[in-house]
């Protein structure tokens, strides 16, 4: 008796979660109402979590989950995750957004029909009040980045394109992209230097540098729920901003040279160490001195519970 072979997916849908079940079991099931259900690999990363996360595969058996046993920061995640993915394209999707029955659908039928220098395509993301929510920067450069770190803020987003079909975005995050693989893999995948953040601005410094282009489509839509906001204490606060830190200088080596890296480097050492003194604080500054001195990043090695 022969076996049918199952047919391989043209589309895997990665998510990579940490901690995020609720939201998590949303998206999962937003995703099993797909068109074309049957041609789309879904493949969770969960990335360490403690919550009820784990449990999730008995509620969607057709879903492939990848434990990791810790927290390994979400870029090599992602790298964990496209290794695995069968798909000839990969739709990376946060655990916050939910999908339409026809976003993915549209969004392959897009990017298939679209010139070769279009890379990646994303839905226009909207929020509860149907508000664009889509997070779009301007083209990244480590002394934007490194402002950032400095101000110990979130990164200064633009409005999002809203005029036509299709707008090319210079830097968008991985909350709702459709990419082809093979452009992920010609870069050699994502640079495991970044921990959990700026690997998206090394795909659109990559795109920009290659002469392609992200695009934005303003007549395909998805919804996201925010997630709830988190109160974290000290130590993860400052493990977080040291993981910023070094992506930024991971960035300044890669695009400027050693010297650029070391310049970023040592001036945070300096900020990080005269503001510990200034405020004579030994709590979240003094933990964010030891963690910036020590390049500390999310790498599975940390004690704190991100």
């Amino acid at each position: 008796m022969e076996v049918e072979a199952k047919a391989t997916p043209k589309v895997t849908t990665l998510i990579v979660s940490h901690n995020n079940a609720p939201a998590l079991r949303k998206c999962l099931a937003a995703l099993q109402k797909s068109n074309n259900r049957d041609q789309l690999e879904i493949l969770v990363v969960d990335n360490g979590s403690w919550d009820e996360s784990p449990r999730l595969d008995t509620e969607f058996p057709g879903v492939t989950f990848l434990r990791m046993p810790r927290n390994f920061g979400r870029t090599k995640a992602l790298n964990i995750g496209i290794r695995t993915a069968a798909g000839e394209l990969l739709f990376f999707l946060s655990p916050h957004v939910l999908v339409h029955a026809d976003t993915v659908g549209k969004l392959v039928d897009h990017l298939v029909a679209a010139d070769d220098a279009t890379v990646a395509v994303c839905p226009s993301l909207r929020g509860a009040a149907g508000e664009l929510v889509n997070k779009c920067y301007p083209f990244p450069t480590a002394s934007a980045l490194f402002s950032a770190w400095v101000s110990d803020a979130p990164l200064a987003a633009e409005p999002p394109p809203v005029t036509g079909d299709a707008a090319p975005v210079a830097w968008t995050n991985l909350d709702a992209m459709l990419v082809r693989k093979y452009f992920v893999k010609g870069i050699n995948y994502f640079d495991e230097r970044y921990g959990e953040y700026l690997a998206d601005a090394e795909l659109s410094f990559q795109v920009r540098r290659a002469g392609k282009k992200i695009l934005l489509l303003g007549q395909l839509s998805a919804d996201v729920e925010e997630p709830e906001p988190v109160t974290l204490g000290e130590g993860p606060r400052a493990l977080l901003s040291a993981d910023f830190l070094s992506g930024v200088t991971t960035f300044a080596g890669k695009h400027g040279g050693f010297l650029s890296s070391m310049f970023y480097r040592l001036r945070a050492i300096l900020l990080a160490l005269g503001s510990m003194l200034a405020f004579r604080d030994l709590g979240y500054r003094g933990r964010r001195f030891l963690a910036v001195a020590g390049m500390r990043k999310v790498d599975g090695s940390q004690t704190e519970a991100i």
